[in-house]
């Protein structure tokens, strides 16, 4: 069977957003990146900046230097999240499998919509139309067979454009591009393809599968498909898992521990609450930390047994922090999801204590009066 992929990718996504909101921007050199920070990176590049030799990642400090007159703009993940929800919502129009993938990002599988949109092609310029005509954003879109060439596809017609690949002929299109093409490759990949002198695919495709597992062990045989044009990784809609989600970005980002511990308990708290609003229990915890520099950190634990109580659930959602805090960068945001929920169980276990039931009680009081008063009508002390 064969499928139709397209990749659509919003065109420097994060400073098109910014410029919708300020337009005075719109014919400046802009960046993305936390002001006023040692050491902070550049996070996305105006096509202005980029002019002056700006790219994403380097220091803010060497940017600003190469480039007196930039702007630089902090990043806003709120306003991000919106726009790219947005998004979402005109693509559904064409299609219900859909797999976002980051801000401003997505794959379709336009497989048996050609009755509804015509070609495949045809579609994806509908969709870079309705984009821009409701939203003013421009984009990239790359139509091919499967997701690694759309991908690639919607790399090669930037900054605007669709690029459509013929069905089999995935590999001769891939063949004569650099390798940095190739999504997903990490940085010590790329210095042994580097060191090996492969610099177009075509000349990964032309070594055998054994010869790359030699060389880049599980990474060898992706490498070989991918050469040949080959992904057969089906999109896939996100998984609408039950699960209790909080998110804080900080007012001023912060490495005081204290502080941190004391904002974890407060989203502790509200994730609880919800959890006994809903009558669930949870057994399952996970913990993204979001530094200064735009690098993520990411933790996840299993519960002995679930639970809805703050006091069971924050000692293993701070210890969680504790081993996923592993930088000395200050903390931008936190997010805590607490998921593999289950039906809160009221009867009382023959194994309770009365410290147990104690605590159960004063949860309970504790929940009806902040809801007559409001959160704030009772704070623990310390916390």
């Amino acid at each position: 069977m064969s499928y139709h992929i397209i990749h659509m990718d919003i065109s420097g996504f994060a400073v098109s957003i910014a410029r919708l909101k300020d337009s005075k921007l719109r014919t400046r050199p802009v960046v993305v990146a936390v002001p006023d920070m040692a050491r902070s990176l550049v996070y996305a590049v105006s096509p202005e900046a980029r002019q002056s030799g700006i790219r994403r990642g380097m220091p803010l400090t060497l940017a600003q230097k190469m480039c007196r007159d930039v702007r630089v703009i902090p990043p806003d993940y709120g306003l991000y999240s919106r726009a790219t929800q947005a998004i979402l919502k005109i693509l559904a129009d064409f299609t219900p499998t859909i797999e976002p993938v980051g801000y401003g990002h997505a794959y379709l599988d336009m497989t048996g919509t050609s009755r509804l949109f015509g070609a495949t092609k045809d579609a994806a310029i509908k969709i870079q139309r309705e984009i821009e005509n409701r939203l003013s954003l421009n984009s990239t879109v790359g139509v091919a067979g499967n997701k690694l060439v759309s991908k690639i596809a919607s790399t090669i017609v930037r900054p605007v454009g669709v690029h459509d690949v013929a069905l089999g002929d995935e590999r001769h299109f891939v063949a004569p591009l650099s390798v940095h093409y190739l999504p997903t490759i990490t940085k010590p990949v790329r210095q042994q393809l580097q060191e090996l002198n492969l610099k177009l695919i075509r000349e990964i495709a032309e070594l055998s599968v054994q010869h790359l597992t030699m060389a880049f062990g599980k990474k060898g045989l992706w490498l070989h498909q991918a050469s040949h044009g080959i992904d057969n990784t089906p999109v896939r809609a996100p998984q609408r898992i039950p699960n209790v989600y909080q998110e804080m970005t900080l007012p001023e980002d912060s490495n005081d521990y204290d502080y941190l511990r004391h904002v974890l308990y407060g989203m502790t708290e509200s994730a609880t609450l919800e959890l006994r609003n809903r009558n669930r229990a949870a057994k399952q915890l996970s913990i993204e930390i979001v530094y200064s520099d735009h690098k993520s950190a990411f933790g996840q634990r299993k519960l002995r047994a679930a639970s809805n109580m703050t006091h069971e659930l924050f000692d293993p959602i701070d210890a969680l922090f504790q081993k996923t805090l592993s930088r000395r960068i200050r903390v931008r945001q936190i997010s805590l999801r607490l998921y593999q929920l289950a039906p809160a169980v009221c009867q009382l276990s023959l194994f309770d204590t009365p410290v147990d039931i104690r605590h159960g009680k004063l949860s309970n009081a504790i929940d009806l009066v902040r809801d007559m008063f409001g959160r704030d009508a009772i704070r623990f002390a310390g916390k």
